[in-house]
């Protein structure tokens, strides 16, 4: 069985910072880490494997330091790692970015899943994994919290969602994309020895050229404002009567009431 895992690198802990109603600038001070939800979809690649055989690799689009992430990966146990790094792939959006890794995922060739985050904490727009299974034309499945079965032979999995309103059991087609929800497994530490060899494993570098693909962005980031101060509250003071008279006033005031 043949599995993929799409990674991120990002940073710890996003922010906009500036004065207030002005321009931000994105905090450049956090640590740059694996997108956390990513963690979880690694370890599903690895449980799979090791309940249906195969191999495990591990792909990632980004800069030079991107290629932390799949050191890491690679130290929990997945057998190879793909660096998607060109020039060509800067600053692109999601739709872009599906294109590319869609393009890696067709490279690799005779994938039976995908395994992914269910969003990345720098957008927050979870969008580019179901982005890359329409490129694909893979099954689809979102906010998974269990994987129930794998059938090889049947080509299908069941799996289990999570809902706003509880759990859905879905049973569907291989080949699969599957965006992992948080706590459907707790992911392991990588070993001394595992660390050790990632950090001489060899890693496969694609570019542009190697894909056969045109990354261009449809949309662009041209600014980022934070919004204006809020004004100063009211405090009232009084005796407890006075006050609700005077809080339900002012909520009229306001046509809250």
């Amino acid at each position: 069985m043949k599995s993929i895992v799409l990674i991120k690198q990002v940073l710890e802990a996003p922010s906009i910072t500036g004065e207030p109603g002005g321009e931000g600038q994105v905090g450049s001070d956090s640590q740059r880490v694996t997108n956390a939800y990513d963690h979880f979809a690694i370890e599903e690649g690895l449980r799979t494997r090791e309940k249906h055989g195969g191999d495990v690799t591990a792909v990632t689009l980004g800069p030079d330091s991107a290629v932390e992430v799949l050191r890491e990966s690679l130290a929990m146990g997945v057998n190879n790692a793909v660096h998607l790094k060109d020039p060509a792939f800067d600053d692109l959006d999601a739709p872009a970015v599906a294109r590319v890794l869609a393009a890696a995922v067709r490279k690799i060739g005779d994938v039976d899943l995908v395994f992914t985050g269910k969003l990345t904490i720098d957008t927050n727009t979870a969008l580019t994994g179901p982005m890359v299974a329409s490129h694909l034309g893979v099954t689809l499945l979102t906010e998974v919290f269990r994987v129930d079965e794998i059938d090889l032979e049947g080509r299908t999995i069941t799996v289990e969602r999570l809902l706003e309103g509880g759990l859905e059991i879905v049973k569907a087609k291989l080949p699969a994309l599957i965006a992992i929800t948080k706590d459907i497994n707790e992911p392991r530490y990588a070993s001394l020895l595992g660390i050790r060899k990632a950090a001489k494993a060899p890693v496969t570098v694609w570019g542009a050229a190697d894909l056969d693909v045109e990354a261009h962005s449809a949309t662009r980031v041209v600014a980022k404002h934070l919004p204006p101060a809020r004004p100063a509250g009211e405090v009232f003071q009084g005796e407890p009567d006075e006050l609700v008279d005077r809080m339900v006033e002012k909520l009229a005031e306001g046509k809250f009431i």
